[in-house]
């Protein structure tokens, strides 16, 4: 049942359910991205030992955003990562995909700024910004009463469509 707080404009939710079992369920549950994560890697593993190399990219990928998702499963846990550390490590996450998996901003339709994108320190610069920033839009988003799923999944679905059109696998994939 949900019913509003008067008081606080906040929703109060009321259930059936002992708050035991709650509190199980919600000790259960806090580990599933982390064991996610853990799952897809082994199964990268699994594919490329065993014949299946065209996932190595998608391996990189996954070890590419390994500084973001470690720094935010800290945040998540302890409450105690300053902004800036987390804003550090996603750019980070940005640097090794840009290493490992060449993704590179290199254009972005502005005349000036395509020729100065030409340059790879500038390249890996505006990489850099660039996840951190899609990264903390997300996030903002998120906040806003747990939106970022719906918005994630519409970008994705649009994103698979587009990579499926142009013929590019590997975002077919990833998307």
């Amino acid at each position: 049942m949900l019913r509003w707080s008067s008081e606080k404009l906040t929703p109060t939710f009321t259930t059936f359910i002992p708050s035991s079992a709650i509190t199980s369920m919600a000790s259960s549950l806090s580990c599933l991205p982390f064991s996610f994560f853990l799952a897809s890697i082994s199964a990268c593993i699994f594919s490329i030992l065993f014949g299946f190399h065209e996932y190595r990219s998608l391996l990189f990928l996954l070890v590419a955003g390994l500084p973001a998702f470690l720094s935010g499963l800290q945040e998540d846990l302890t409450k105690t990562v300053r902004p800036l550390i987390r804003l550090s490590f996603t750019m980070a996450a940005g640097a090794v995909g840009y290493l490992l998996l060449n993704a590179a901003l290199i254009r972005v339709d502005i005349i000036p700024f395509d020729y100065l994108l030409a340059f790879w320190p500038i390249s890996l610069i505006m990489t850099m910004v660039a996840v951190g920033g899609i990264a903390n839009a997300v996030n903002i988003i998120d906040g806003y009463n747990g939106l970022a799923s719906g918005f994630v999944m519409i970008a994705s679905i649009g994103l698979a469509i587009i990579s499926w059109q142009v013929d590019d696998r590997f975002i077919s994939l990833t998307a």
